[in-house]
C-alpha cells in the first residue's frame, strides 16, 4: 500500500507553556516602575517581550498581577459525599 505524505508539518520547535510565578510578575512590574521599558526587562529576564507586554497591560488595566483561576471540568463527586466514601 502507498503511503501518503503528512497533509501539514508538524512543529517540533514547540515549547510548552508555562505560568509566571506570582513573584516573577511582581519584579517585571517594579522594573516597570523604575523605567525600563518591556523589551528590556524581556531581555533582563530571558522572557518573550509579548509576555511582559501582556503581565505589564493586566497590570495597569486590572490593578493586579494575579493568574487568572483555571477553568476546567467541573468535579463528578461532591465533597460531602467524599467523606462517606470509605477507603
Amino acid at each position: 500500500m502507498l503511503q501518503q505524505p503528512p497533509l501539514a508539518t508538524i512543529p517540533v520547535n514547540k515549547s510548552p507553556r508555562r505560568e509566571l510565578s506570582h513573584g516573577t510578575k511582581h519584579q517585571l512590574q517594579g522594573r516597570s516602575f523604575a523605567g525600563q521599558t518591556a523589551t528590556e526587562i524581556a531581555t533582563a529576564e530571558a522572557i518573550l517581550h509579548e509576555t511582559v507586554h501582556n503581565v505589564l497591560h493586566r497590570a495597569e488595566h486590572n490593578n493586579n498581577v494575579d493568574n487568572n483561576r483555571q477553568t476546567g471540568r467541573p468535579k463528578k463527586i461532591t465533597p460531602r459525599a467524599k467523606t462517606l466514601i470509605v477507603y
